[in-house]
């Protein structure tokens, strides 16, 4: 038997029985506690005093849209752009490539807000062809942070194509000095 704890990193070969009635303790713990989650599902995000606010998911890849709007997300607050470079074997991808990726992303929200992160990538990141010889002080220059330029994108029409404008200039984190 084994034991693959994902949440922790850990796997255990040949679990004794103590390791076996823990592990089965916690994994009944997450099953109560999602039930617990999904019953808040749909109820709108709201501060005590009545400050509405915007539930948004951080994405990787379009995939990643659909369970987030299926769990409550109203549109997307950080898509990683860096990850069309971390997930490629070779080479960097093509301006078709990035903008298939975000056209697929805006039809999948249907409306809902997208706000790219464009490219953070060389101070904890690296492509494929980089991770071989890392830079030596990756913090010493600001590449990703100085070159952020967030900006939330929405399908006016539903048919989402080149012609998605926009929309009012938003910030995040990450282009937040």
């Amino acid at each position: 038997m084994i034991i693959i704890d994902g949440h922790h990193g850990v796997v255990i070969i040949n679990p004794d029985e103590e390791q076996l009635v823990e592990h089965r303790e916690t994994e009944k713990r997450r099953v109560v506690v999602e039930t617990q989650l999904a019953e808040l599902l749909h109820m709108p995000g709201r501060t005590l005093d009545g400050h509405e606010v915007a539930l948004m998911a951080n994405i990787e890849v379009p995939e990643g849209i659909d369970e987030a709007i299926d769990r409550g997300a109203q549109g997307v607050g950080l898509y990683r752009t860096e990850f069309l470079y971390l997930t490629r074997e070779t080479g960097e991808p093509s301006e078709e490539d990035h903008y298939q990726a975000y056209a697929e992303s805006l039809r999948r929200l249907e409306g809902k807000p997208l706000v790219l992160r464009t490219l953070d990538l060389g101070a904890d990141k690296y492509t494929q062809s980089k991770a071989a010889n890392p830079e030596r002080n990756p913090f010493l220059e600001r590449i990703a942070r100085s070159a952020c330029a967030c900006t939330t994108f929405r399908c006016s029409s539903g048919n989402c194509g080149r012609s998605c404008a926009p929309a009012p200039r938003a910030t995040c984190a990450s282009c937040s000095p």
